[in-house]
């Protein structure tokens, strides 16, 4: 395999950045009252034309659109992956781990619900050929056994073998993610400590290590929030990395409402970003840091995994901005309460 240049890397995701939704874009996008209205506006973007020519706009599901955009976001990172070795084509063991706990939290939330035979109807095929999860074994699943045995070839079987249904058959689906996400968080960081040069090293590590403090506070909100945990039952749930400190997290836990714990985190150094961050409530706060952190380095930085991943999650967000609009068009929202709620 012939390998690009470092240059040449950056200078492909920053074009593919530059032929994302823009402003305009979505001003169309909200004007739409249907999926189909939405799929056509999207048709019409340089952008999606491609991507979504094979979708009828008058017959098309919100669920498969959906699918079809995951789909994309996928392939269009497995292109980026291989374009050269270090540390980028390591990412796209990332890119697998996350893609495959969304699918595991996804079908466990079903099987919670009662509706494990639905995942069947959005079962990713084109991801078979990039997991070791037996997606054709896990959408026969109709209990928590055999979801752990469609998870035999990976990972996960071990993680998740503890987290049996109780005998109220209550699955604590708070701490299946954490566990999933504390997994791939620290194999990312192995892969950072093993792959990644000085300079590198010191990018990536402030991307994940915002990302995650911004994790954490989000964290603490709602569970003091909605859980009325006390300060020794949310460390529980804290991500363990990123550089808030253990006095600082004391600080957030001991903290009497949701807005204390934003003004208290607005004082400490990782938390200056919100001052400037414009949201309509609490919980957007960490996709909205998330989103600005990675248009800032994908704006300065010249190393191709921190744009690569930088754009990931800025193109998970633009999935999430066009999942709203379809919503709102399904369900007829506030298009100017829509717009604000929207990550751009």
């Amino acid at each position: 395999m012939i390998f690009e240049s470092s240059s040449a890397v950056t200078a492909k995701v920053k074009t593919r950045f530059g032929k994302s939704l823009n402003a305009g874009d979505y001003k169309k996008l909200l004007s739409c009252h249907s999926i189909a209205q939405v799929v056509s506006q999207l048709k019409s973007t340089y952008k999606y034309k491609e991507i979504l020519k094979s979708i009828n706009e008058t017959s098309v599901h919100r669920r498969q659109l959906e699918q079809v955009l995951r789909q994309n976001l996928f392939e269009e990172f497995a292109v980026i992956c291989r374009y050269e070795i270090g540390v980028t084509a390591h990412f796209s063991r990332f890119i697998v781990r996350d893609f495959e706990i969304q699918q595991i939290i996804h079908f466990l939330t079903l099987l919670v619900a009662g509706n494990h035979e639905d995942y069947i109807l959005s079962l990713p095929s084109y991801f078979e050929k990039h997991t070791d999860i037996d997606l054709a074994e896990l959408a026969k699943a109709q209990n928590y056994e055999e979801f752990l045995s469609a998870l035999s070839k990976t990972p996960y079987q071990k993680l998740l073998r503890d987290f049996k249904p109780n005998e109220r058959e209550i699955l604590d689906l708070t701490k299946i993610e954490d566990i999933l996400y504390i997994f791939i968080y620290q194999e990312m960081y192995d892969i950072i400590e093993e792959h990644a040069g000085k300079q590198e090293k010191a990018e990536l590590t402030n991307i994940f290590d915002n990302i995650i403090d911004y994790n954490n506070l989000i964290r603490i909100i709602r569970l003091k929030k909605y859980y009325k945990m006390d300060k020794h039952e949310i460390k529980k749930f804290i991500l363990p990395f990123g550089t808030l400190k253990e006095s600082q997290i004391n600080i957030l836990c001991d903290s009497n409402s949701a807005d204390d714990v934003v003004n208290i985190m607005k004082t400490f150094p990782q938390g200056k970003l919100i001052i400037s961050l414009e949201y309509t409530h609490i919980g957007e706060i960490y996709l909205r840091a998330r989103y600005n952190i990675c248009r800032h380095n994908l704006a300065i930085s010249t190393t191709p995994s921190v744009t690569a991943i930088s754009y990931y999650f800025i193109m998970q967000t633009e999935l999430l901005n066009i999942i709203k609009i379809v919503e709102g068009a399904r369900y007829n929202f506030d298009r100017e309460k829509l717009n604000t709620m929207l990550i751009y």
